[in-house]
């Protein structure tokens, strides 16, 4: 089953959804719970299937109850939001948490979040960076920004806007929106290097270029003069 699920994986990415069920709809056959999991993202999205957030969560539950590790990064986000069930933002610590135990990378992120923002546990800072960390390390550029956020501001470690920047400019080389838009700040403010407008200028229409919304907004109206200036 593992070779038929990551050609599940790659058949979603390329959306591809028909197929993806039918395969999903065989592994459920044999209890897969890997299976369960990606019927839980169909029915989430409406994908192939009805949009329902409750047969989501009993989804992502079943496959919990089976101990597939990316099934509690879900299953905590049902809990965190009320996708399907009701909010509970205890229980989605205790999900992410079980997640990151079981060897979920999503989960890291999440966990880190619960932790920033006191999400059903008690508020540690520290404790989320390291949980970003441990994300990042493993691949995962939301868990990037996140560490990049906690060096720019000086939370849960101390401030340092040079290494901010070394990860914004990682995640643009991988061509993440996110970290172009955040590498254009950095230049437009001076957050760790020398002020250079064209350069920010560059970025910022990049990651807007990619659909990035909020670099949109900055072209649109904070940075309509430089915009002018440039004609990039």
């Amino acid at each position: 089953m593992n070779n038929d699920f990551e050609n599940i994986e790659h058949l979603y990415k390329e959306k591809k959804f028909s197929e993806v069920l039918e395969i999903v709809n065989e592994g459920i056959k044999n209890n897969q719970p890997e299976c369960f999991n990606m019927l839980g993202i169909l029915y989430m999205n409406g994908e192939q299937v009805k949009e329902s957030e409750r047969k989501a969560f009993k989804c992502f539950k079943k496959a919990a109850d089976l101990s597939y590790p990316n099934s509690f990064y879900n299953l905590g986000r049902c809990y965190l939001y009320g996708y399907g069930t009701l909010k509970c933002k205890r229980k989605a610590f205790i999900s992410f948490l079980k997640g990151v135990e079981l060897g979920s990378t999503l989960s890291n992120k999440s966990l880190g979040d619960c932790y920033f923002f006191g999400w059903g546990t008690k508020e540690n800072h520290s404790l989320a960076f390291e949980y970003y960390k441990k994300g990042m390390e493993l691949g995962d550029d939301l868990s990037s920004l996140r560490v990049a956020a906690c060096y720019s501001t000086g939370q849960g470690i101390e401030k340092d806007e040079k290494s901010a920047l070394v990860i914004y400019k990682n995640l643009a080389d991988k061509g993440n929106d996110e970290g172009i838009f955040r590498l254009g700040l950095a230049y437009l403010y001076g957050y760790g290097v020398k002020i250079n407008e064209e350069v920010a200028i560059e970025n910022i229409r990049k990651a807007s270029e990619l659909g990035n919304k909020k670099a949109k907004m900055r072209l649109e109206r904070d940075l309509k003069a430089l915009n002018e200036k440039y004609k990039i």
